[in-house]
């Protein structure tokens, strides 16, 4: 209970752009999590995952993709959720393409794609992130013509999902900038 306590609190500071006092909290939660009667290693992963995203956001991202590759881990190894995967994946895809490194960059959110692809049922707000990153990432590497194909996916899918989201607009705009681009 109180592991769950300090990682509310820490999304809650997250949440308000306070990324030292979330970091504090996530990681007090981690320590709870690591040293009590009955570890969960799922609880412990989206910790991880919650500290890389702050970490990330605060710009040590040397930490967040070592917390960020300790949360995919261990979601791989303990059968987390697919949407949690592909989450942790999307994430730490951000923060390799951030550092400039983009062929590492590009495996995540293509493996994340996968995840969403193999879900059954329409596309949702995360499929639709996963599709943008990949897009983006494509667009930094320079190929462009892969890119525009990934965001004309993302589009499409973005149609799909009812009403309008943060990501339907972020695809939208990043293919406004890729389109410009080849004018």
């Amino acid at each position: 209970a109180q592991a769950t306590l300090f990682r509310v609190l820490g999304g809650i500071y997250g949440s308000l752009g306070l990324h030292d006092q979330a970091i504090a909290r996530f990681t007090r939660s981690l320590q709870i999590t690591r040293t009590g009667s009955s570890v969960d290693p799922l609880a412990e992963a989206e910790t991880l995952h919650r500290l890389g995203e702050q970490y990330a956001a605060s710009g040590d991202y040397k930490t967040a993709e070592t917390r960020l590759t300790d949360a995919l881990t261990a979601r791989r190894s303990h059968h987390a959720p697919a949407a949690d995967l592909a989450s942790t994946l999307l994430a730490l895809g951000t923060v390799q393409s951030v550092t400039g490194r983009f062929e590492q960059a590009q495996q995540a959110p293509k493996e994340a794609v996968a995840i969403y692809a193999s879900q059954p049922g329409p596309p949702t707000p995360a499929s639709v992130s996963s599709l943008a990153e990949l897009g983006a990432v494509l667009h930094q590497r320079g190929d462009l013509v892969r890119a525009k194909q990934v965001f004309d996916e993302a589009t499409a899918a973005g149609r799909a999902v009812k009403g309008s989201s943060p990501e339907q607009v972020t695809v939208l705009i990043r293919l406004a900038l890729l389109v410009g681009g080849f004018e």
